[in-house]
């Protein structure tokens, strides 16, 4: 059985965690092809988005701790380390649909999506100090910026399980939705994205990725990615759609 199922479908790459057996557990494996995955859809100017999830039960439970013990990733070259940098360095909006328990970098790794939606029993856990070990794949830097260094001492120091809702209150989660819906969600917002220019829905993501950058720094880049944008043919197309509506009175586009 394939642990990891890919499928490509109007504009939207949908990649699904497929290991229930051991409640999606991650592997080398599972992470060299999430990578793979993530890293060829941006180079896809098909896709506009792409969408993360794991079966119906769970999202993932993190790292299989036994196959962890026996082979140590390497922190500079290993499968762990490209996923990192593909979610992150991620080009296309990601999307995360959450069902049952996201655990450890089942949690972390939604710090890198752009769009996280979970099911009502969602049930989210950091438990790294509970195992004697730190916070990853950037989590003790991304954490305080979403949520405050209070609220992140308790996710990350207490090692505690929380709620989709405390996650939304958060900032970690988007949005809450009945169980066994997750997925509809995240499918629903990526339909909206495909329907947005590419090169403008890429640019944007990149803007909003550099939000520690100074402010003169921002308006300068801002200005140069506004100015390619405004010369492409999607940017024309749409500028001139507009003004076509406007013409007949036709309705803004949403």
């Amino acid at each position: 059985m394939k642990q990891v199922l890919t499928e490509k479908k109007d504009g939207v790459l949908t990649i699904r965690i497929n290991r229930p057996e051991k409640k999606n557990a991650l592997t080398p494996e599972i992470y060299a092809e999430m990578a793979a995955a993530i890293t060829a859809a941006d180079q896809d100017t098909s896709l506009h988005a792409v969408v993360l999830t794991g079966t119906a039960d769970n999202f993932t439970a993190g790292n299989d701790l036994q196959n962890f013990l026996d082979a140590p990733p390497d922190v500079e070259n290993s499968p762990v380390r490209d996923f990192l940098t593909a979610i992150s360095e991620a080009k296309l909006p990601v999307i995360a649909a959450v069902e049952g328990h996201a655990v450890g970098v089942g949690a972390t790794m939604l710090l890198h999506c752009d769009f996280v939606y979970a099911a009502d029993d969602a049930v989210f856990q950091m438990p790294f100090i509970n195992l004697g070990l730190v916070p990853e794949a950037g989590s003790s830097l991304l954490l305080p910026r979403v949520a405050g260094h209070q609220r992140a001492s308790e996710i990350l120091l207490l090692g505690e399980a929380f709620s989709a809702q405390e996650a939304k209150e958060m900032g970690i989660i988007n949005g809450i939705c009945t169980s066994g819906t997750a997925l509809d969600t995240a499918l629903e917002t990526a339909g909206k994205l495909a329907q947005k220019p590419r090169k403008a829905l890429v640019e944007s993501k990149a803007l909003l990725r550099r939000e520690f950058e100074p402010l003169a720094k921002r308006i300068t880049r801002e200005g140069h990615v506004f100015r390619e944008c405004l010369e492409s043919e999607e940017s024309q197309k749409a500028i001139h759609a507009f003004f076509d509506r406007k013409k007949s009175g036709g309705a803004r586009p949403k």
